[in-house]
């Protein structure tokens, strides 16, 4: 199930970038994960697990972040490999996970793996 609204899905996705929303869209269907698509400057739902930032978002996420992981939530979140200042700033923010983008894309089945599934009849996309 891929969502744009409070749908109960266990991971809020906060990318924009358009390889990267693919990438994390097809991965999270083929592993019957439930995923929330969260706009820039919005909370992430309560209900949420797990969360994935694109560092090189646009805005003020880091206080969403912060907010999130405060509350309990995990955030994994990916930059260039070459720009420490994002680096820095998601770690600062919070975020438990954070690596260049090449690797995020080799680990992403196992970091959405440790998601639960959504149930069979919950399939629909939104």
């Amino acid at each position: 199930m891929i969502s744009h609204h409070g749908s109960g899905a266990p991971v809020a996705c906060l990318v924009e970038d358009l390889y990267f929303t693919s990438r994390i869209m097809a991965a999270a269907r083929s592993l019957n994960i439930g995923l929330h698509m969260v706009r820039p400057g919005a909370a992430i739902p309560s209900e949420t697990e797990l969360a994935i930032l694109d560092a090189q978002l646009a805005g003020p996420w880091d206080l969403v972040v912060r907010h999130f992981v405060e509350s309990g939530g995990t955030v994994v979140a990916f930059a260039p490999h070459v720009d420490r200042k994002l680096i820095r700033r998601a770690r600062e923010a919070g975020c438990q996970r954070v690596m260049a983008k090449s690797k995020f894309v080799q680990t992403l089945p196992e970091i959405l793996a440790a998601v639960r599934p959504m149930d069979s009849d919950s399939t629909k996309i939104a």
